[in-house]
């Protein structure tokens, strides 16, 4: 049985560390481009590579992972408000709390859909 009476503490330490690694691979694509999908793409193929750890270690479950994944993403993806992309048509004329909220709202859906790749498998005893 997979700790059947240990619960493990989190060391968000680590966590923090994931998503500032995160941060500094999405601020250096965002310094030398001007394309804001390929920063986001970019934060999400970041997301992945924690998913897929967390999934091979099949010791999270479903709003573990939630947590884990949405302060990674909102920490590795936080350089895109420092930057002004005018050039981009969806951000021309939107307020910061309007692009936090997106961001946001992509940082949910992004974490749900990692959380149920990184969830760990039903036990059958």
């Amino acid at each position: 049985m997979n700790n059947l009476f240990y619960r493990e503490k989190e060391t968000w330490f680590i966590w923090t560390l994931w998503g500032m690694l995160g941060a500094g691979v999405v601020y250096y694509l965002a310094k030398n481009s001007d394309s804001v999908t390929s920063i986001v793409v970019a934060g999400i193929i970041f997301l992945s590579v924690l998913t897929w750890r967390m999934a091979s270690t099949k010791r999270f479950s479903f709003w573990r992972a939630m947590r884990i994944t949405a302060l990674v993403f909102m920490i590795s993806t936080m350089p895109i408000l420092l930057f002004n992309f005018e050039s981009v048509p969806l951000f021309n004329g939107i307020d910061l709390g309007i692009r936090l909220l997106l961001l946001v709202v992509l940082g949910v859906v992004t974490s749900l859909f990692c959380a149920l790749i990184a969830k760990q498998p039903k036990q059958y005893y």
